[in-house]
């Protein structure tokens, strides 16, 4: 089992520095929706920050995760793929 819930909220204010969104997900990853949880009112108390041995997403990359359902076709696809 992953080790953290990772972000699926694509329009925070700190999903650029955010280690819950920038993660590559693992195997049955599974995300939570932050967005009223992880809030400037409550200094965003969910918020982990990237370190340099992180490894991350590029955010200008097409795999950036938006919802469960895409990540999830995704990883079906490549599992699929890999079995042809």
């Amino acid at each position: 089992m992953p080790p953290y819930q990772l972000c699926n909220v694509t329009n925070c204010a700190k999903s650029n520095l955010c280690y819950r969104y920038l993660a590559v997900p693992e195997e049955n990853q599974l995300f939570h929706c932050y967005d009223t949880i992880c809030t400037k009112d409550n200094e965003y108390y969910y918020f982990m920050k990237v370190r340099d041995d992180d490894k991350v997403i590029k955010l200008d990359s097409p795999a950036i995760k938006s919802t469960n359902t895409e990540l999830d076709s995704t990883i079906e696809g490549e599992t699929d793929a890999e079995q042809i």
